[in-house]
């Protein structure tokens, strides 16, 4: 089985059994209320092995202290929120357990300014974003965040951001130490696209995914043209507008340089030019 659901309130004992027979990482902890009387009964030791932490709650709910606050969450590394009120991020910041992370996964409707107190020892690395529109009030915040300048993976898919989020991003921070950057579904043509890679917001950048955009051979010129290409090791450019020509463009850039992986499925690039890509990268493009 790959997903199992049990009411770990009304059988924690099963949930225990699981967890000491199998070697289950990722818990989907889905609740409405969670008194500390509840959680008594599920906080096994067992659960101790868990990774990665996905908390689907009501955003009214105050109980997450006791969520957070025990030691059975020895190994989490990952939280998942598919609500997030203020009061739950401020949980969060003052448990033990956000020294811990290095990803969390916060809904884009979330008070970022609530991860103000967020402890700054570098350990989170990972930031992802999810559900809504990435408007400008949320550049601000994701700008000023305390941690910010220490992530490594930041994931803007899904957001809507079109050409003018991209360029609010371009015209933003540094984003110092990130290195891999996810842009997919978000409705960028090539005038966002411009500004975002003659920018130097990403200067060590070495994974970037723009997937399911509007972005044509204009803005896979501009991208081999940029300095941002120069570091690149993998670069997702699937099911854009990129024929022959922009694809041959970056192409030509590419082969000296350290890349691992080009993937272009889904772009109009008829057999010829694919032909003549897949002859100087090999297997490093798809």
């Amino acid at each position: 089985w790959s997903r199992l659901y049990i009411n770990c309130i009304q059988e924690p004992n099963t949930l225990a059994k699981l967890l000491t027979k199998h070697p289950i990482t990722r818990l989907d902890f889905r609740f409405r209320t969670l008194s500390p009387k509840d959680w008594v009964k599920v906080a096994h030791p067992a659960l101790h092995q868990i990774r990665t932490l996905r908390v689907s709650t009501n955003s009214a709910n105050q109980n997450l202290g006791v969520l957070f606050a025990t030691d059975v969450w020895q190994n989490l590394q990952a939280i998942e929120f598919n609500d997030a009120s203020t009061a739950t991020l401020e949980t969060l910041c003052d448990s033990p357990v956000a020294k811990q992370l290095r990803s969390l996964k916060l809904p884009i409707d979330s008070s970022l300014l609530a991860m103000n107190d967020f402890p700054l020892n570098d350990s989170l690395q990972e930031l992802s974003l999810t559900s809504g529109r990435l408007e400008s009030t949320v550049w601000a915040q994701l700008n000023s965040l305390p941690f910010r300048p220490t992530l490594k993976r930041l994931v803007l898919a899904n957001l809507n951001m079109g050409d003018s989020g991209l360029a609010a991003f371009a015209r933003g921070e540094v984003w110092v130490r990130l290195r891999s950057l996810v842009l997919d579904r978000n409705d960028i043509t090539d005038l966002g696209w411009r500004d975002f890679v003659r920018g130097r917001r990403t200067p060590d950048l070495r994974m970037l995914s723009a997937a399911h955009n509007r972005i044509s051979n204009d803005g896979a010129t501009r991208l081999a043209q940029s300095q941002l290409i120069e570091k690149l090791e993998y670069l997702d450019l699937r099911h854009n507008r990129i024929s022959g020509k922009g694809a041959l463009a970056l192409v030509r850039v590419l082969v000296e340089s350290p890349l691992k992986k080009l993937l272009l499925t889904g772009n109009p690039i008829n057999k010829t030019d694919a032909d003549v890509i897949r002859k100087m990268l090999g297997s490093r493009v798809d």
